[in-house]
């Protein structure tokens, strides 16, 4: 991850032709854990742990301290009881595990986590019916995305360079 972010950056001019000469990485957006809920090798319970490391971790690699992150909690479920029941199981790992976790690192000073639940949409009003893509709902993605950078606004706001 670390090398695609610096290749992307060392590549910005080739994307971006207009981007300005001089740049920096100004936040970073971090959206998953639908993995962690059904991964025999991983471990909910040290969810919370594991991303306060990973995030000082890519902080420290990117020379970045005080980056702001913006952790969109894993809700692509919704809220209990769930209407997709196909991914009952782990929509309860989730709930339970992954997204109490999500929240606990958050700082409100360099880290957010943004509420995502209410973005969910059911199979049936989906193109499709898996729930751990958000059963393919551009809705959804959009609603995350939006609620993610106001998120990252309201972090970049209060700091100082």
């Amino acid at each position: 991850m670390i090398a695609e972010i610096r290749e992307a950056l060392n590549k910005i001019h080739d994307i971006f032709p207009s981007a300005p000469r001089r740049h920096k990485l100004e936040g970073f957006f971090w959206h998953q854990g639908w993995s962690d809920a059904i991964d025999d090798m991983c471990r909910p319970e040290e969810y919370g742990t594991d991303l306060a490391n990973l995030i000082r971790d890519v902080r420290k690699d990117l020379g970045t301290p005080a980056l702001p992150w913006t952790v969109g909690v894993s809700g692509m479920g919704g809220y209990r009881p769930y209407t997709d029941t196909q991914c009952t199981g782990a929509l309860d790992v989730l709930t339970d595990t992954i997204i109490p976790a999500q929240f606990s690192v958050a700082n409100g000073i360099t880290v957010s986590a943004v509420e995502t639940r209410a973005f969910h949409r059911e199979a049936r009003f989906s193109p499709g019916d898996q729930c751990y893509h958000w059963n393919n709902n551009c809705e959804s993605y959009w609603r995350v995305g939006v609620a993610m950078g106001e998120s990252m606004l309201e972090l970049t706001s209060r700091r100082e360079d």
